[in-house]
């Protein structure tokens, strides 16, 4: 591990805040995510229409994000963190309220170009912060993500069932969320205070080890730069194409499971269920995510995980039903765990950039998965049914599954 001096502060603190903002962001964003049926209703959008808003959100994130790197190095990591925090609460909230759909699409474009800045900050520090610990917890930060995924998702049902009004709901979440990621906001920066390189505690893509001090290939003092070649752009190609696929999954549960529980399994009032088991799952499969990594190898465990995506969505499609659903959509969430903070860790290492550029490039590419997702399932389920609008998830998780396949056989990359 590499550090420009000794680390100050609280390194535990430190731990526990980007926690904070981890799972503050996977809240504050579900607050929102089991509801939009109600706004499809309240806008009379079809299934189509319904795909073609939604999409706003990653179209806002796309934008946005390949600035990302160079604002959180002109801003700073704690103003993104809580700043971003508040804003991007406040564009939930304008959405959630909002009584016409281009006002809708307007707030759901701003959330998402907001949270796509976050989410990079959000990364850098936690990587940050695991450089200076020297084990693995990007796989945790992210379940904690997904444990605020299902809280807020399981409270937005909760309210959708007793009646509480949206802005109600999203005005309190928001309030909440903002106050607990300024403390955690302050405490993931100010634990360490010093500039460190935060690779070398994550091994090389596909690989179970950082250099060891007796590597001779280890770097001796401050590494030199690399001009990127063409293979460093084929690696950076095929963990967009993973990431994609892990967030066109995630795409899947945030807009489409509570439809789906209403249209495919039946569950009416209780479809909201749907989206808490996708998350629970996630949340489950993030927490096993660093050992099974560190005893496997990374891409290993992604390899099995989009497998998991491609048949939990075929299960659903298959079995259909509230038991083939949830079946289906707690597969899907598990497999998809691993997929996103796999590619974003790897993307990190990739030789021949600066510090951050590989985050900050997938991070921004990968967010296609969502801008392509939501449209093609508004098409095919207008055109064919919502059921076989599922056909898109088994397909992405093929496509997953052939690119990890592909890195993992690389040659010079050796897998556990």
């Amino acid at each position: 591990m590499n550090t420009s001096k000794r680390p100050q502060g609280n390194v535990g603190r430190a731990r526990l805040g980007i926690s904070l903002q981890f799972l503050t962001n996977g809240l504050v964003l579900a607050s929102l995510l089991p509801r939009l049926p109600e706004l499809k209703e309240r806008f009379g959008l079809s299934d189509a229409e319904y795909g073609l808003a939604v999409v706003s959100f990653p179209a806002g994130a796309i934008l946005a994000a390949a600035l990302a790197g160079v604002l959180v190095r002109r801003l700073g990591r704690l103003p993104i963190l809580i700043g971003g925090t508040a804003l991007l609460a406040a564009a939930l909230f304008l959405a959630g309220v909002a009584p016409h759909p281009l006002i809708f699409v307007a707030a759901y474009a701003v959330a998402g170009a907001t949270d796509a800045v976050v989410d990079v900050a959000q990364n850098l520090q936690g990587l940050r912060v695991q450089a200076v610990r020297g084990t693995t917890i990007i796989n945790s930060l992210h379940a904690l993500w997904s444990a605020g995924a299902v809280t807020g998702g399981a409270l937005a049902a909760l309210a959708a069932g007793l009646g509480v009004p949206l802005s109600v709901q999203l005005g309190v979440t928001g309030v909440l969320v903002v106050l607990v990621a300024w403390i955690g906001g302050v405490w993931a920066v100010r634990g360490v205070e010093v500039e460190v390189d935060p690779t070398p505690t994550e091994p090389a893509p596909g690989g179970n080890h950082a250099p060891s001090s007796t590597d001779p290939t280890a770097a001796k003092g401050p590494p030199r730069a690399v001009r990127p070649s063409w293979r460093t752009w084929l690696l950076l190609g095929a963990l967009v194409v993973i990431g994609s696929m892990g967030s066109a999954s995630e795409d899947v549960v945030n807009n489409w499971s509570t439809l789906i529980g209403v249209g495919v399994a039946g569950l009416g009032a209780a479809a909201g269920v749907v989206y808490v088991v996708g998350f629970g799952a996630q949340f489950v499969g993030r927490l096993l995510g660093d050992p099974l990594s560190d005893r496997f190898g990374r891409l290993n465990v992604a390899m099995v995980g989009a497998a998991l995506v491609a048949i939990g969505a075929a299960v659903a499609l298959v079995v259909g039903g509230g038991v083939g659903v949830l079946l289906g959509f707690a597969l899907m969430g598990y497999g998809s765990a691993t997929l996103v903070p796999a590619a974003l860790a790897a993307a990190n290492e990739v030789p021949g950039l600066k510090p951050g550029t590989g985050l900050s490039l997938v991070s921004w590419l990968m967010r296609l998965g969502f801008l392509v997702t939501s449209p093609l399932l508004g098409a095919v389920a207008q055109g064919e049914g919502l059921r076989n609008a599922l056909w898109v998830p088994v397909i992405g998780g093929m496509v997953a599954l052939a690119a990890v396949t592909a890195l993992r056989v690389r040659d010079g990359v050796r897998v556990g």
